[in-house]
């Protein structure tokens, strides 16, 4: 069984939190900070980065015309119990492997409440 890890979104400092003891953030929710929680994937992109859902990613994909690269917000999907990446501009959406993290196509870029990802 895997360890489940969270970190907030301060939505007043505008800034990520981690948490440095598990359940941290669900104190901090309860004590009336403002905070969005999101959890981790358990996956790494490319890098080694961690993946969190609220994440933007950008991945390559190796399509029949050719390669491209699109970025994607990291989300739950209730429909496939699984984590998916959503996107946006396509209005389609692809489940998030391990396949896909070993094969070096995802990068983690950002995260959906900084200012220059508002517009996904």
């Amino acid at each position: 069984m895997r360890e489940h890890k969270y970190r907030a979104w301060h939505k007043e400092a505008k800034t990520m939190i981690y948490e440095k003891r598990p359940g941290e953030v669900f104190q901090w929710k309860s004590e009336g900070q403002p905070v969005i929680i999101m959890e981790s994937t358990a996956l790494q992109d490319a890098r080694g980065v961690e993946i969190y859902e609220g994440d933007i990613v950008s991945v390559h994909l190796d399509l029949l015309f050719g390669e491209v690269e699109k970025r994607a917000v990291v989300e739950w999907c209730d429909l496939f119990k699984a984590w998916c990446l959503n996107f946006m501009s396509d209005g389609c959406g692809l489940m998030l492997t391990n396949d896909q993290v070993l094969e070096d196509t995802i990068q983690v870029i950002g995260h959906i409440w900084e200012k220059k990802y508002a517009h996904l």
